[in-house]
């Protein structure tokens, strides 16, 4: 009974990402580099990190490359010694992706906690301008949304920071359609009507729930809360400019939600919508039946005239056999 409880105990470690790889070996240690740290970033631990930043190899915070960076902003002559500091930050890859931003994104939380500790900070972004919140947010794993809620809920982060153009985590979630990761920072009380702007036009997490006709991320959105009956009837007539049966669910949702005493006018434009859609899903199943029976027809004649060609085959074959000479002679 023990062998099996041990047998059991190892298996599941051997499954964690903690568990993955070995201890560190010293000259391990003595090799890290920003560029090389994914490499140990999934089983690194904050005993093994902290001897590393006494090295010096890596840091948590590189604030030699930050004040070069600065100086060269200004415009600012720099030597040589500092041109190579900034190609070569000590806490950031050659991507500007810092080691907690790595440690995060290999849901490491004791090497998250052990940068945060040494003064990292979880506002640093890459070289995309991206935030290890707006980094984890593209993913809807479990293991994400656990690093998600750690670095919020025990870290000081926020579902709310704000990125280039003021991108939130949550708009980044659902443009990637990630149920489970939306619904966690709603859980935190991100807001879903902060709008992106990137340079071109302005769009929140309910527009883009919207446009990308997902009927369950404008639920995790508590759109329905958000909007008004204008709002509702805008996107009533936005389902005529292209139509789906996505957008109409979308559509119905909302009228359930919305003043009873509007219900019945929305249902009827709606309807309408739902004809034309059925139109043109049975044109669009006739148009694949008719490709079908195309492929069909033609796949058919293909093997007839195959069938053909392996019946005179055979009778030339039988005439050679029984006539060789007169064959010969043909020939």
């Amino acid at each position: 009974m023990l062998f099996l409880l041990f047998l059991m105990l190892s298996c599941s470690r051997t499954n964690d990402l903690r568990y993955r790889n070995k201890e560190l070996t010293q000259e391990q240690i003595n090799g890290l580099t920003p560029n090389n740290f994914c490499e140990v970033a999934s089983n690194i631990t904050a005993a093994e990190l902290s001897i590393a930043f006494t090295l010096g190899n890596i840091l948590p915070n590189d604030l030699e490359y930050k004040r070069i960076l600065a100086k060269s902003k200004k415009g600012e002559k720099i030597s040589d010694e500092e041109q190579e500091r900034l190609q070569n930050p000590k806490d950031r890859d050659s991507c500007g992706k810092t080691l907690l931003m790595i440690s995060a994104l290999f849901f490491n939380m004791e090497a998250v906690r052990c940068c945060v500790d040494n003064r990292s900070k979880l506002t640093e972004k890459d070289s995309h301008d991206h935030n290890i919140f707006h980094l984890l947010a593209k993913y809807d794993s479990e293991e994400a949304v656990v690093t998600m809620e750690e670095l919020i809920k025990t870290i000081g982060g926020h579902a709310n920071i704000k990125g280039e153009g003021d991108i939130t985590p949550l708009y980044v979630a659902t443009t990637k359609s990630n149920c489970n990761m939306a619904r966690l920072l709603m859980k935190y009380n991100a807001d879903p009507e902060i709008a992106y702007n990137n340079g071109i036009s302005s769009k929140n997490s309910i527009q883009v729930a919207i446009l990308g006709s997902s009927l369950e991320m404008v639920k995790i959105l508590k759109v329905s809360e958000k909007v008004n009956p204008d709002q509702i009837a805008s996107i009533i007539t936005a389902c005529s400019s292209s139509l789906s049966r996505e957008r109409l669910e979308i559509a119905k949702y909302l009228i359930s939600t919305t003043d009873q005493a509007l219900q019945p006018g929305m249902n009827r434009v709606l309807a309408q919508y739902e004809k034309s859609l059925a139109t043109i899903e049975q044109e669009q199943e006739d148009r694949r039946q008719a490709s079908q029976e195309y492929r069909a027809n033609c796949s058919q004649a293909r093997l007839s005239q195959s069938s053909q060609d392996s019946l005179r085959k055979k009778q030339k074959t039988k005439e050679r056999d029984q006539s060789p000479d007169l064959f010969s002679s043909q020939q």
